[in-house]
């Protein structure tokens, strides 16, 4: 395996890397928004249940759940941001790796064709030294 073959292959590595923390990063965004909806879904439904327990506690008549409430929100939309942020950056990176994984390959396939082609001149080359030898009719 050559030098370039092995750059090919640790820029694939990379590039499946990259796109591998990318999609982490999109599953805790997708995460964080899923307990959020959660939460809405339990209070609209404890307003709809007026009268029981949770429709008081909702309703801000239990202090501490409300403080809680607002408290996991708040650290919810803190991750959401965080989430949304981190997919930005790794989305550039991941796009860096892709091009630089793919500039590498078109390198490879550039010196591929080249080697075939310093082979070709090369049996050209034998070829036509023979020729002088080949025996006349």
């Amino acid at each position: 395996m050559s030098n370039i073959d092995d750059l090919v292959q640790l820029a694939r590595l990379v590039e499946l890397d990259a796109l591998a923390r990318l999609r982490e990063a999109r599953d805790a965004e997708m995460a964080a928004r899923s307990e959020a909806g959660r939460i809405s879904d339990l209070q609209r439904r404890a307003i709809a249940e007026e009268g029981q327990d949770t429709a008081r506690r909702v309703s801000q008549s239990d202090p501490a759940w409300s403080i809680w409430l607002g408290q996991r929100r708040g650290t919810l939309n803190t991750e959401i941001a965080q989430a949304r942020v981190r997919q930005d950056y790794l989305s550039r990176e991941t796009a860096y790796h892709v091009a630089r994984h793919a500039a590498l390959a078109g390198i490879q396939a550039r010196v591929e064709v080249e080697g075939r082609a310093e082979l070709r001149k090369a049996q050209d080359a034998e070829l036509q030294a023979l020729l002088p030898l080949r025996p006349k009719r």
